[in-house]
C-alpha cells in the first residue's frame, strides 16, 4: 500500500509535534494576520502575503453551496481574529527547507504551511491549530501538492480520507467534487478530478509510464507517469508490474489524448489502494 500512515487529528494535546518535527519544513518566520484575502490566502501587517500549499480549494458557480473558497474564507475569518478584540491572530510560517525553490508563487506571494498560536477552548486550554489540516477536515479543502511543496501529504491525504468518508463538504453526496470512476472521465475534461479505479494493464512508452484503465487504450482513460516519477516508484519499490492489476486513485487535470488523459504532475498524486 502506497502513502499509508497515521495521522494526528488536530483535536489532540500537541498535535503539531509532527509539523516542528519535519525535517523538510522550516520555520521561516512569523507574523501577525491583518486581513483575509481568500480562503487560501491571507495578508499579514507587515504587508506579505502568505498562500496555504498543498491545498485546492474547488468552486461551483453555479451553486453557492459548494463555493469551498468562500466558506473556508468565513472560517479563516472566525478562526483568525480575536472575537473580543478584533485584532488578528499570531501565525508561524513553514516552508520548505531549500530558499531557491519553492517558498514563492508566480504572483510573488509566500508559500507555507501556517501554524496559528493562542487559541482558547472551552477548557481554557490554548492549543494551535494547522490550518491546512483544518481546511482538509472540514471538506473545504482537498489535497493539490506540487513537486516543489509536498511536505506533510501523507497526512493530509489520511485527513481527507477521513473527511470524504464522513461526507463532509466537498465529499458530500451531491457534490459535484466527490470521487469519479474512469466511466465518468470522459464527461469532466478541462476539470481537476480525484478519480479511482482499476488499473487493466501499465505499458511503457519512451521511458513513459502509462496506465491504463480499460481494454482499449485508444478510447479509455490513461495516466501518464513520465520518467522522472518513474524512478520516484522504483526508489519505493515499486516496478510497472506490480502496478497493473491494483486498485489506484489519481487526481490532476482531465484533458483528451485518445480518450481522458491525465498526466501525473506529482508522484504524491498517486496512490495505491489495493
Amino acid at each position: 500500500m502506497l502513502l499509508v500512515v497515521s495521522a494526528p487529528s488536530i483535536a489532540q494535546e500537541n498535535p503539531f509535534s509532527f509539523l516542528t518535527e519535519a525535517n523538510d519544513l522550516k520555520h521561516t518566520y512569523s507574523g501577525k494576520i491583518n486581513k483575509i484575502i481568500d480562503g487560501q490566502t491571507l495578508l499579514l501587517t507587515d504587508g506579505k502575503i502568505v498562500r496555504l500549499t498543498g491545498i485546492d480549494l474547488p468552486i461551483d458557480k453555479t451553486n453557492p453551496d459548494f463555493d469551498f473558497s468562500f466558506q473556508a474564507k468565513a472560517f479563516l475569518e472566525a478562526v483568525l481574529f480575536s472575537q473580543s478584540s478584533k485584532a488578528g491572530r499570531d501565525i508561524m510560517v513553514y516552508q520548505t527547507r531549500k530558499a531557491e525553490k519553492g517558498r514563492i508563487n508566480r504572483m510573488n506571494h509566500d508559500l507555507g504551511h501556517i501554524l496559528v498560536k493562542g487559541l482558547k477552548t472551552e477548557a481554557g486550554d490554548k492549543p494551535e491549530l494547522w490550518l491546512q489540516g483544518a481546511l482538509i477536515d472540514k471538506g473545504f479543502a482537498r489535497v493539490y501538492t506540487e513537486p516543489t511543496n509536498p511536505q506533510l501529504h501523507a497526512i493530509m491525504l489520511s485527513q481527507e480520507e477521513k473527511a470524504r468518508t464522513a461526507g463532509l463538504g466537498l465529499w458530500a453526496k451531491d457534490s459535484p467534487f466527490k470521487m469519479m470512476t474512469p466511466d465518468q472521465a470522459a464527461n469532466h475534461l478541462g476539470d481537476f478530478v480525484i478519480l479511482e479505479g482499476r488499473v487493466v494493464n501499465a505499458a511503457s512508452v519512451k521511458n513513459n509510464l502509462y496506465l491504463n484503465f480499460g481494454d482499449n487504450w485508444r478510447s479509455d482513460f490513461t495516466v501518464m507517469i513520465n520518467t522522472s516519477q518513474r524512478k520516484q516508484l522504483s526508489q519505493q519499490g515499486i516496478s510497472p508490474t506490480s502496478i497493473s492489476g491494483k486498485k489506484v486513485r489519481v487526481r490532476g487535470w482531465l484533458r483528451e489524448y485518445n480518450g481522458p488523459f491525465l498526466e501525473l504532475e506529482d508522484i504524491h498524486h498517486l496512490e495505491i489502494i489495493q
